[in-house]
């Protein structure tokens, strides 16, 4: 959890550094990527647990680049909120 939090605390000054985003957008994508960023990574180490897989197998990269694919998918919707709520002014 403390994991997801820094992530979302990382998050929040360079939203806040954009001009014109609505402080409720804040509040939405800051914990919106808390919330995906732990689950992501809650989902990952289920997975992990469940098959024993360790670093010298092929499917714990696998896993990993999934893992990190969903990660940078968040920071894509992260941007289509900022964009979006642009658009509306």
């Amino acid at each position: 959890m403390l994991h997801a939090a820094i992530h979302g605390a990382l998050s929040l000054p360079l939203i806040v550094l954009l001009p014109g985003i609505l402080p409720g957008w804040y509040a939405l994508i800051v914990l919106g990527e808390v919330i995906a960023h732990y689950h992501i990574d809650w989902g990952k180490e289920q997975l992990l647990q469940k098959t024993k897989w360790t670093t010298n197998q092929s499917q714990f990269w696998k896993l990993f680049g999934f893992d990190q694919f969903l990660h940078l998918s968040c920071y894509l919707v992260m941007t289509v909120l900022i964009v979006a709520q642009f658009s509306q002014d």
